[in-house]
């Protein structure tokens, strides 16, 4: 190591050219000057040179170091472990996590980052060391003490969250975020609540995060949140703003205060109608309650011809006759009357009054408590009956508000007689319904004198005899133009003696209903044909890298697809499988094609790279907005009921039908197809193979439904 460190920077431009010992002493330099530990090993594991910083670190002076190998600093692992690590860092480098031995035999924690290269001719490994001893401590204290805190923040009632600031990243969220805004733990983290549309106000969120920026925290802050599907509801919402290691973070709880705030709102709507309903009365309502009239409406000042300071602050028995008329004493009566009330129950009788003037009426009254924050009240209603002639006024009154009713509506309502089907009622509504067509109604006209048509006549006719047949009835109406649509009910008029005099018609107008109808089946069409879009997109990708993934697929999903109508599985869990088998193996894109195409047996670390592809496809399509059942089959068609499969190694129940199904006919297929490292095994010995892991590995009605499908049906690709 003679040379200057300026021509050693000009020689070491390439390694190549030099012999080993040149390429080491260049190395060497810039070694030296790294504070960074590092020390250099051939490929026996040797070591070649060690900086100061590693000499320092293990207490071996250099040429300690160089007699030592890499197997004297990790002496309790297996050195065929070692040689193979040694391996993946010579072709890709490597990174990882172990102990060393010091000198004085104390062990570290060391993240060692190793890469080979090449000086002259020889390979050799340049391994960067960093003490992770304290990391570690810190790590496991920090651990006990997250675990601590998880534990709390877990379980806590509320849904409590971890985010980022400004953007709002949720980091983490406890367990009951879920039966609060009604997402996952999985799919809430990485999201922003901009992303769920956890705020109905996305102002709402603008304001929070001003004040939090501003304050440091946001306390109690009343707002309306959505949940996952859809549903808004309030909630109380406190953060804080926690700075970590120059990092901002926010950490916030949410409490769903939907039931306090349905309760508040019902009680102010139940006071809004009752003070509505107590004005617009058309009866006397007076509330009494210690001896005396607290409140009145607006009728009882025009029924008993006073103001209201006249009334409020009054005993009942002010507008009463001494006596009434058959001779009992108001004021002993009516406080009986009143006591009855009190005690709960409810009084209705005759009384007589007299006005502000003296003028005496009869009136009927109802007496009944009400309990109002805790305070029992007199509730008194007062019917004046000097206006009431007779029964056929009140029936009068009662048909005239039912007519009002029947004009008010915007259903058509309308009735016509038993014999010739002429008009006997109707409503405003049909009225301006046939206007649209410059037909002006009237009494007894009949269907033919509606619309010209013979098909109207005969379709009418159709109808109303059909309900003097069968009885009441309802049905859809399409109009002669096609241009409205409606629900006609149907039904009959009967007089005294049950005799059918008339049919009554309930028209209900549902054209907007059926062209939202309509739009909503368009709408789903697009979308379908979108997703079918997407996934061919997709698997042509795949097909473009890699012609074989791309013919397997397609076979595979024509199986699948057989094998879940064989099991009589709906149409939309079969349009889903058709989907995942199509796209099932898009994660082989990112495996290099020379292993995907490789004629001889794959080694250890080539399949765990195949094995891979599972979860790489599952991390391509994850974000497009695909199904759970399509992003299922990828993830987990290497999945078997043993736990023997990849990439997670999940059994039983936890593997869908889906993926299932689809285990099997990817097993069926790629044994009777020709491999690049095999050829074609043939559907025989295909099924054998499945059959011989049915109920272990794969679905026992799946298997028995492929057997079914080459033996008995004569399926084939």
């Amino acid at each position: 190591m003679n040379v200057s460190t300026k021509e050693k920077n000009r020689k070491s431009v390439d390694c190549v050219n030099k012999s080993f010992d040149e390429c080491l002493d260049d190395f060497a330099v810039f070694a030296e000057m790294i504070h960074e530990s590092i020390y250099f090993i051939n490929m026996d594991g040797h070591i070649l040179y060690a900086n100061s910083a590693a000499r320092n670190l293990y207490g071996y002076s250099i040429d300690e170091f160089l007699t030592m190998s890499v197997f004297d600093l990790r002496r309790e692992i297996n050195r065929e472990s070692i040689k193979q690590q040694m391996k993946v860092a010579s072709m890709e480098g490597i990174l990882i996590e172990t102990k060393h031995y010091k000198k004085d035999n104390s062990v570290i924690d060391v993240l060692v980052s190793s890469k080979g290269t090449t000086f002259g001719h020889e390979k050799v490994l340049i391994s960067i060391v960093r003490d992770i001893t304290e990391r570690k401590r810190t790590q496991s204290l920090l651990k006990e003490s997250e675990s601590k805190f998880k534990a709390a923040f877990m379980t806590a009632p509320d849904a409590f969250f971890w985010a980022t600031l400004p953007e709002g990243k949720i980091l983490e969220v406890n367990d009951n975020f879920e039966s609060v805004f009604g997402y996952t733990r999985e799919e809430a983290l990485g999201k922003t609540s901009s992303e769920l549309g956890l705020y109905a106000n996305i102002d709402d969120r603008k304001k929070m995060v001003e004040e939090l920026q501003n304050n440091g925290f946001v306390k109690e802050l009343e707002l309306q949140g959505r949940k996952k599907n859809g549903v808004l509801f309030s909630v109380s919402l406190s953060i804080r703003k926690i700075e970590i290691d120059h990092h901002v973070f926010t950490m916030g709880v949410v409490k769903d205060i939907s039931d306090r705030i349905n309760a508040e709102t019902e009680l102010r709507n139940r006071e809004i109608k009752y003070h509505t309903l107590f004005e617009t009365e058309e009866d006397c309502i007076l509330l009494f309650t210690e001896g005396h009239w607290v409140d009145c409406n607006k009728k009882a000042l025009e029924l008993f011809g006073c103001t209201r300071d006249q009334i409020i602050g009054e005993h009942p028995i002010t507008f009463s006759p001494p006596k009434q008329p058959d001779g009992r004493l108001s004021d002993e009566e009516a406080i009986k009357l009143i006591n009855l009330a009190y005690a709960g129950e409810p009084q209705l009788f005759k009384w007589e009054h007299c006005r502000a003037d003296g003028t005496p009426f009869a009136a009927e009254v109802s007496l009944k408590r009400l309990d109002l924050s805790g305070k029992p009240y007199i509730q008194a209603i007062i019917r004046d009956l000097s206006d009431l002639k007779n029964t056929q006024d009140a029936l009068a009154y009662s048909q005239e508000l039912f007519a009002k009713i029947v004009e008010s509506t915007s259903d058509m309502i309308w009735s016509v007689d038993s014999k010739n089907f002429g008009l006997l009622t109707f409503n405003k509504a049909l009225s301006e319904y046939f206007l649209q067509s410059n037909i002006q109604l009237k009494l007894n006209m009949r269907p033919e004198d509606m619309h010209p048509g013979l098909d109207f006549k005969e379709q009418w006719h159709t109808f109303y005899q059909q309900a003097l047949l069968n009885g009441p009835y309802s049905t859809e109406y399409s109009r002669y133009d096609g241009k409205a649509q409606m629900i006609l009910t149907f039904g009959l008029l009967k007089n005294r003696n049950g005799d059918i005099y008339g049919i009554s018609v309930f028209g209900k107008d549902i054209t907007q209903r059926v062209l939202l109808q309509e739009e909503l089946k368009k709408s789903r069409d697009e979308i379908k044909l979108k997703l079918e879009q997407t996934v061919n997109l997709i698997a042509k990708m795949g097909e473009i890298r890699d012609p074989y993934t791309a013919g397997h697929q397609s076979r595979v999903t024509q199986l699948a697809c057989a094998i879940a109508e064989e099991l009589k599985l709906s149409k939309e869990k079969i349009e889903l499988i058709k989907y995942g088998s199509t796209i099932h193996d898009i994660g082989k894109f990112f495996i290099p094609t020379d292993i995907l195409n490789k004629p001889g047996k794959l080694n250890d670390m080539e399949f765990e790279l195949i094995k891979t592809h599972p979860l790489e496809g599952y991390s391509i399509i994850s974000g497009i907005g695909f199904a759970p059942e399509i992003l299922d089959m990828v993830l987990h068609h290497h999945e078997r009921l043993d736990g023997t499969g990849y990439p997670e190694g999940i059994s039983g129940d936890k593997i869908t039908i889906e993926s299932r199904i689809l285990a099997v006919a990817d097993v069926i297929e790629a044994m009777n197809s020709h491999r690049p490292y095999r050829p074609a095994l043939g559907i025989d010995e295909a099924l054998a193979e499945v059959h011989r892991f049915k109920d272990i590995k794969y679905d026992a009605e799946v298997v028995e439904a492929s057997f079914r499908l080459f033996k008995e049906k004569n399926f084939t690709f």
